[in-house]
């Protein structure tokens, strides 16, 4: 990369020039860099309409709150109903024992 000027120090025509070129590929690396991201935006906007019926991120962001939440509760019902299963193979598997200790 090119010496940058300094207020002691100035820099030749050549120096500029270089500076100058490797500013103009900046400057187009980061409009493509732009572009594409805008166009990704817009893919993924879409897929949010289509799949969430709206692109706004604090919908968005709500939804996500309300699947978390629905999926709590989901997962403390499992584990209820796995509590109970549990439960009652223990009193089955206690009853049997039971009975294999009276006969």
């Amino acid at each position: 990369m090119a010496r940058k000027a300094t207020p002691d120090s100035a820099q030749t025509l050549e120096e500029l020039t270089r500076r100058y070129e490797e500013l103009k590929e900046k400057k187009i690396s980061a409009k493509t860099s732009l572009g594409k991201d805008q166009e990704r935006l817009k893919e993924l906007k879409a897929e949010a309409r289509k799949k969430y019926k709206t692109d706004d991120l604090k919908e968005l962001q709500q939804q996500l709150e309300a699947m978390k939440l629905e999926n709590e509760k989901k997962l403390k019902a499992y584990q209820q109903q796995l509590d109970s299963i549990d439960s009652e193979l223990a009193k089955l598997e206690s009853g049997r024992a039971q009975g294999e200790e009276t006969e």
